[in-house]
């Protein structure tokens, strides 16, 4: 009996533990992945089932994240992020020798589509694919190299310990209290003149929207404590920034496998 309520109590306390967090969060990138996914014309579809088999991409969203605590992986984690210097804007001669997001986005769309190399290396080259057009979405990832995009501001969520970058990663989204595919049907909605709007364009200038809002992000001054009136003001461009990664990202698959 003793052993059964012990049992009990580790696993209450594990549910109870903050999680790591990277990306979007689980359930952001999920979501963006499923978004893309309902888009995704006949011939892509049936081009990325070849290369990622049983699994879909919601499933190899967070792929990239997971991987982090591999030390082989190790040299990936500058790929997930690009930081400017305030108001400069990015020049691929100067970036940092390790890469960024732009440019692990640009290698990996070769890579994923190059029928001459190994079908893993197509598959890891897909599965990176997926998770950083969603990291290049979320503001803080293309934030400040001095905070660490966020991560070095201290905040308050309602009364959890957080940074500034975990609240637009995580928490913001786990207090909407849905299920990845309840938001994904909740947010997959658009209409003819977004769908042309956003996508037009390249991967920098999804990286200059991102820099946009993380200036308008910095102008709050009460980080402190952050809540209700937090997640009132910034509940929609979350959304957004969700609802364009989903649908851009089948765009630019849809051009790459739908030829």
């Amino acid at each position: 009996m003793r052993s059964a309520q012990l049992l009990l109590l580790l696993s209450l306390m594990v549910l109870l533990l903050p999680s790591v967090v990277w990306g979007w969060g689980k359930n952001g990138h999920r979501i963006i992945a499923q978004i893309a996914n309902n888009h995704l014309n006949g011939k892509a579809k049936q081009e990325i089932k070849k290369i990622l088999g049983h699994q879909s991409m919601a499933a190899v969203s967070t792929w990239a994240d997971e991987i982090k605590s591999d030390p082989v992986w190790k040299l990936a984690n500058p790929w997930h992020y690009v930081n400017f210097s305030q108001g400069d804007k990015y020049n691929a001669k100067k970036r940092s020798k390790k890469g960024d997001v732009i440019w692990a986005l640009r290698r990996f769309e070769g890579e994923m589509q190059d029928k001459k190399i190994k079908m893993e290396q197509r598959q890891e080259a897909l599965k990176f694919f997926i998770h950083m057009f969603a990291d290049l979405h979320q503001p803080l990832h293309v934030g400040f190299a001095a905070d660490r995009g966020g991560n070095k501001i201290k905040v308050k969520w309602f009364k959890d310990s957080a940074n500034l970058h975990s609240v637009w990663d995580t928490w913001m989204i786990q207090y909407q209290n849905l299920s990845y595919t309840e938001y994904t049907a909740f947010l997959d909605h658009f209409s003819n003149k977004e769908l042309k709007e956003w996508q037009q364009g390249d991967y920098e200038d999804f990286a200059y929207e991102s820099r946009k809002l993380v200036r308008k992000i910095y102008q709050d001054k009460h980080l402190d404590k952050l809540g209700y009136d937090y997640n009132f003001k910034y509940k929609a461009i979350m959304e957004q920034r969700m609802r364009q990664a989903g649908v851009r990202m089948a765009d630019r698959l849809n051009l790459v496998f739908g030829r």
